[in-house]
């Protein structure tokens, strides 16, 4: 999306094309989880009500959880981008291996980049997805093929 929309205009900054990038991957995911709970493949039994679609239903939807998918694919966008944005082709936590021996630069890039996704999924998914659903109002009873064991 960033690529298309920077051959469509050159001048775009890094921060309209982040947003837009975004907001398309918000509004894709809404719609394919929509899709998911309708056909009953899964449910949120525990989402807060203000911040949710048809709360109080098995239908409900925590639009928290596309705003979390959208940071989560912007990171790992970003990431992607600084590697094709740089003259070098490597991405920002790569930056440097190039100091180290010959047999210790991809492993060490290997590393960062799986150090950069794990603590990204971390940051922007997993540890505010768990705090919202602790702390979570809107508790539905799902049907039975939906439950866990």
């Amino acid at each position: 999306i960033i690529q298309a929309l920077r051959r469509r205009r050159p001048g775009i900054s890094n921060v309209r094309a982040f947003a837009a990038a975004s907001l398309v991957m918000f509004l894709v995911d809404i719609v394919i989880e929509q899709i998911f709970v309708r056909a009953q493949v899964y449910g949120y039994p525990r989402t807060w009500s203000e911040l949710t679609l048809f709360a109080g239903t098995q239908y409900q939807f925590p639009v928290y959880e596309s705003i979390s998918v959208a940071v989560y694919a912007a990171g790992f966008t970003a990431l992607r981008m600084s590697a094709l944005d740089a003259a070098d082709v490597v991405s920002f936590v790569e930056r440097g291996a190039h100091r180290l021996t010959p047999a210790l630069r991809t492993p060490a890039r290997l590393l960062a980049v799986i150090g950069f996704c794990a603590l990204w999924a971390a940051l922007a998914y997993f540890v505010p997805w768990s705090w919202l659903s602790v702390t979570a109002d809107s508790i539905v009873k799902l049907p039975s093929f939906l439950l866990p064991g």
